[in-house]
């Protein structure tokens, strides 16, 4: 982000303009956008001060102060969502949308131990499974020996 203007230029381009040069005029002149010279008459205007609004400070992030909570419960219990987590911390009286979860698990580094230990619980591998070619190895395979016993089709296929 650029740094504002100093102060004796902003003065230079409001007296203009309150001397009765039109604000595209000054902007062309002074080689600035019109819509920078319009702002500042406005507010000087308004406030008597040409001085530049006050920059956004850095904002804390608002799970940091839960950061051991949330360790916890990945702890207990790894596969937690992150719309359940969400809803633990707004029962604790946290009221952060689910993108705020996220970004925050990421930055921690929390999320992958979760998302790899439940997807390596329910996805088998070609290595493991026989029938991992069936719907991309996507069903686990206590699922597929359940459908193995149901099946009307015999391992003998022509």
């Amino acid at each position: 982000m650029t740094s504002p203007l100093p102060k004796a230029v902003r003065e230079q381009i409001v007296y203009a303009i309150e001397a009765g040069e039109s604000c595209r005029s000054v902007a062309a002149r002074l080689g600035i956008a019109v819509s920078s010279t319009i702002k500042w008459s406005q507010r000087y205007r308004s406030s008597g001060s040409v001085a530049p609004r006050k920059r956004a400070e850095y904002r804390r992030r608002v799970l940091e102060p839960h950061r051991e909570f949330i360790r916890e419960r990945i702890r207990q219990k790894p596969c937690l969502t992150v719309h359940k987590l969400k809803a633990e911390l707004a029962a604790r009286g946290v009221k952060v949308s689910h993108d705020t979860v996220w970004q925050f698990l990421r930055r921690e580094r929390l999320w992958s131990k979760g998302i790899r230990s439940s997807l390596t619980e329910r996805t088998p591998t070609r290595e493991t499974d026989g029938n991992a070619g069936v719907l991309g190895g996507l069903i686990p395979q206590s699922s597929m020996s359940k459908l193995a016993e149901t099946s009307k089709w015999s391992d003998s296929r022509p």
